[in-house]
């Protein structure tokens, strides 16, 4: 069994251990299959750094993929943080491979993608506007054939310019433009065997899907569907949710739908590096036998590449 196939088998597990079940179900699925949390590193702050050399420090870090921001990857993958970014520019599928083969050669993984429509125009999750749900949702399937192509599982949706409320759309209107646009990527994500994870994110990045309980709904309004997934994030949930981090990952009824999850700290840097305990934030994951990649995050660069990197991973893996 491959890694697609694998994952696409816990997500099935899961949403069987999410049917009424308890959390001694969640943990029994994972402890049958060996699963172990999987960890990555966005790759957004190594900015100038070949592909090859971002997968490399990585990789000697001790990592096992990376997680990759479409808009830091330029057409000859040579260097990061270009100002804009066009996913024909790359090449069509065979320069996608050729990522998951840099990936592969350093010695991880392509693990998926996030900033999804960041440093994007046109795009845009919640809009009235049946042109631009068209649009946004034939790039979002581009997207999602990068990150199948390249041996990604999953891609994180955040972006909260590109789906904030505009004038005069109410929020349960932006839900259905929401759920019309991500019908529609549907089967291609089905395709690829590629998860679309929804981040909850905090009240001053956003007002669309604060907490995990409201990518809940959106799962729900669309019935369920296995590609659609709930993505936690560390610093999102210590602003904008009322209990702790620990109690949010325990909360049974995201259990079927958690596939990722972003460890940063309040003050956008990496584990470590701020004032959140991760030892009871790590202990939780295990608790409910969490199977999915834990993407380190930080926002913040001030510490360095080096620095971000090299602790961030060494104060998870003190608690794994």
């Amino acid at each position: 069994m491959d890694r697609r196939d694998f994952f696409k088998k816990s997500m099935m597990l899961a949403a069987v251990a999410g049917m009424g079940s308890s959390l001694n179900s969640l943990k029994a699925a994972a402890e049958s299959q060996n699963v172990k949390m999987k960890l990555s590193m966005c790759n957004e702050m190594y900015v100038g750094w070949s592909m090859e050399k971002q997968f490399a420090f990585m990789a000697e870090a001790g990592y096992d993929g990376a997680e990759l921001a479409p808009y830091s990857i330029t057409p000859d993958l040579n260097h990061g943080d270009p100002e804009t970014f066009d996913l024909k520019s790359l090449g069509g599928l065979s320069a996608y491979k050729k990522i998951g083969k840099l990936a592969e050669k350093a010695g991880i993984e392509v693990a998926g993608l996030h900033c999804l429509l960041t440093r994007t125009e046109g795009y845009h999750l919640t809009s009235p506007d049946k042109e631009v749900q068209k649009r946004t949702a034939a790039y979002l399937s581009e997207l999602t054939r990068f990150c199948g192509e390249a041996g990604g599982v999953y891609m994180v949706l955040g972006s909260p310019k590109q789906r904030k409320l505009l004038p005069g759309v109410s929020m349960p209107d932006a839900y259905d433009y929401a759920a019309i646009v991500l019908d529609q990527v549907r089967p291609v994500l089905e395709k690829e065997g590629v998860v679309l994870a929804l981040e909850a994110l905090a009240p001053n990045e956003n007002e669309f899907i604060q907490t995990g309980r409201d990518a809940l709904f959106l799962i729900e309004k669309m019935g369920c569907p296995k590609e659609i997934a709930i993505h936690l994030d560390c610093k999102a949930m210590f602003a904008s949710e009322k209990e702790s981090i620990p109690t949010i990952i325990r909360d049974k009824k995201l259990h079927p739908y958690m596939k990722t999850f972003h460890a940063n700290d309040a003050n956008l840097q990496g584990p470590g590096f701020g004032k959140l305990d991760f030892a009871p934030i790590m202990g939780a994951l295990k608790e409910i036998g969490f199977q999915g990649w834990i993407g380190v995050e930080p926002l913040d660069f001030t510490p360095g590449a080096d620095r971000l990197t090299k602790e961030s991973i060494a104060t998870l893996k003190k608690y794994m």
